[in-house]
């Protein structure tokens, strides 16, 4: 049978700390005081207890409390106690930085209490290797973004796991933003060809996850969902653009400008000058805006002859970016 009995522990919820179980015996149990309490635990040995210290618990378990005169049994209880939690929490991270933004996805457990929170910081590392932390921010969620962050700089990530026992573990990890350009953590764009062309050029959008949701435009209004990759066919000269995002939020935008596609014909004008019965001087006016001018080739036939001939002229101009000139102008005798 079970004694009129009150249990106490110095702890109900999770604790990281020994529990004590007080024993309060009622007044109408042990009237003559011929009863003593004593209990058991894992060890097997029964032990009188001592209402002064309780009984300390270090780990969970159960507990066999017992009344007893030395010879009858007044009946035995069961205490236990199963909210100690002494493990720390395990976890991984997994920090994503983009050019302004850094993703940090937990992987974390916490096999008897839980997870409580995550707290997440993260801060600049100065030339000196000093850290000017932003203030902590707590999370129930194991993911986090920190943006409004600069380009092309090194951040400290700093995550801590607490379980419902108030065990804490800490995860650190150092990333450096991305510059500008037309690879992302998340998107890639590449073109077939940057050689000038008077034809159209294919562009390719992938997708490196399949994490996020991932969106390219050809305008930087309008947005097309993909996955994996997309080919586009570019005609004209033009930024193309993708992105990245997870629940709406943007995670990183990538671009591609698109300026080797030349459809329009060089402009240009003979002068036809100093005329004699035996000569003439042809003058050549040439211009190109896109492109620029490589080559000049001059026609010819003379009165007696029934075929065109011809004579090329390459261009080298010191100062040129490389595309040729944009307006030249030369003479043929």
């Amino acid at each position: 049978k079970e004694p009129n009995v009150t249990v106490s522990k110095s702890e109900e919820d999770w604790t990281n700390q020994d529990v004590i179980i007080k024993i309060e015996l009622d007044e109408d149990v042990n009237p003559d005081g011929e009863y003593e309490l004593q209990y058991k635990d894992d060890d097997g040995e029964w032990k009188p207890y001592d209402p002064e210290t309780g009984i300390i618990v270090s780990e969970n378990t159960e507990i066999e409390v017992n009344l007893t005169d030395g010879e009858n049994n007044g009946g035995s209880i069961t205490v236990v106690v199963d909210n100690i939690d002494k493990n720390l929490p395990e976890g991984t991270l997994n920090v994503i930085p983009t050019q302004d933004k850094v993703i940090v996805n937990v992987d974390a457990k916490d096999d008897l209490s839980g997870i409580e929170e995550y707290i997440y910081q993260i801060g600049k590392v100065n030339e000196d290797g000093e850290i000017e932390w932003q203030e902590p921010i707590s999370s129930t969620d194991n993911n986090h973004i920190f943006e409004d962050l600069e380009k092309d700089t090194t951040y400290k990530v700093k995550v801590e796991i607490i379980d419902k026992a108030g065990n804490k573990t800490v995860l650190e990890e150092e990333v450096t933003t991305l510059e500008d350009g037309t690879s992302g953590q998340f998107i890639q764009i590449s073109q077939d060809s940057r050689k000038w062309t008077s034809q159209s050029v294919k562009v390719t959008v992938t997708a490196t996850t399949n994490q996020y949701k991932t969106e390219y435009s050809i305008d930087g209004t309008t947005w097309t969902e993909f996955e994996s990759i997309q080919e586009l066919t570019i005609t004209e000269n033009r930024t193309v653009y993708g992105r990245a995002s997870l629940n709406g939020q943007i995670l990183e935008v990538v671009s591609l400008d698109v300026t080797n596609i030349d459809k329009q014909a060089p402009k240009a004008e003979i002068e036809i000058s100093d005329i004699t019965s035996r000569s003439f001087k042809a003058t050549l006016k040439a211009e190109d805006e896109i492109s620029g001018i490589a080559k000049l080739i001059w026609y010819y036939k003379p009165a007696d002859k029934d075929t065109y001939e011809q004579k090329e002229y390459n261009y080298v101009v010191i100062g040129s970016t490389g595309q040729g000139a944009k307006t030249q102008n030369t003479t043929y005798d």
